[in-house]
């Protein structure tokens, strides 16, 4: 398929030797610049694809990406570099190096189905303890849920857990107990998959040189919508952060509730990789650019 990329896209595509973040608005062909400039590092840089990773953020986005390396760079399915998210790559770790951070062989993350369940034991287990939920103000088990994925992702507590002494008690007995109920289930969950891959990375050296070695080159998809963990875990994937690669639009997260994304990673990502050059995507083929211009003033 005949690709002309723009003026743009070019810079984005050919652009090597040091850290780089594209702003991406939308519209604007970042999917098609990251695949083209993943044919550009496997055909002019001469990069193996074996050491090229592609991180995404979801499974739908990981076909499409791979769909696109297949089908308009013509790239063979053999040939194709690591595409996956990160949630995956993450796991994968995890299995190969599991008994370096004390997890069995079998485990497994949960189901919406199983997680449910698994909270209903929790809740149980509390109740026998003399801690019902929800009690007199006291949040349901979902609400201590959120704020346990809060602390793991972000390093903080919601004001509502720091600011009062017994819903922190009782925070803290829910923590116990549900990391109890993920042991006896052989199961971690997928905020503890990016919590303990992190782990396996900066305690066991051996095995950060082996995935570093085998990364070259790094690209992350929608950067905007990680949290500040899957972002620590980022920088220890890729030794050489000149080969890292990420794309995302700083005026756009939908995640920052739930998912406790962190824009902020994107907008100061010079700050933490020093000689970070910065290219736009403006042009797009999506919205007029009256439409886009009035988007980001509300």
């Amino acid at each position: 398929m005949s690709f002309t990329p723009t003026d743009e896209q070019k810079l984005v595509i050919e652009h090597f030797g040091s850290p780089l973040r594209v702003l991406a608005g939308p519209g604007t062909g970042k999917t098609t610049s990251i695949t083209r400039r993943i044919q550009h590092l496997i055909n002019v840089r001469r990069i193996p694809h074996a050491n090229i990773y592609a991180v995404t953020f979801t499974r739908a986005a990981t076909g499409e990406m791979r769909r696109k390396l297949e089908r308009e760079c013509g790239i063979r399915s053999d040939k194709l570099p690591r595409v996956s998210t990160l949630h995956a790559l993450a796991t994968n770790l995890l299995h190969r190096y599991h008994a370096l951070i004390g997890l069995s062989g079998d485990f497994h993350t949960p189901s919406e189905l199983e997680k449910r369940l698994l909270l209903a034991d929790v809740t149980a287990d509390m109740a026998a303890r003399g801690v019902q939920l929800p009690f007199r103000g006291f949040p349901k088990v979902a609400n201590f849920l959120e704020a346990y994925d809060q602390e793991r992702s972000c390093g903080k507590l919601p004001d509502w857990v720091i600011n009062d002494a017994q819903k922190k008690r009782r925070y803290d007995l829910f923590v116990q107990r549900y990391q109890e109920a993920l042991r006896f289930y052989r199961a971690i969950d997928w905020t503890e998959v990016v919590v303990k891959a992190v782990q396996l990375l900066k305690e066991h050296a051996s095995v950060r040189a082996e995935l570093q070695a085998a990364v070259q080159q790094l690209l992350v998809d929608e950067y905007q919508d990680f949290n500040p963990l899957e972002q620590d875990l980022v920088s220890h994937i890729v030794s050489s952060h000149n080969g890292l690669c990420v794309v995302g639009d700083d005026d756009q997260s939908i995640f920052e509730t739930f998912r406790f994304a962190n824009p902020a990673g994107l907008i100061d990502f010079s700050l933490r990789y020093g000689s970070a050059q910065t290219l736009p995507l403006t042009v797009s083929n999506r919205c007029p650019p009256k439409i886009i211009e009035k988007a980001l003033r509300v």
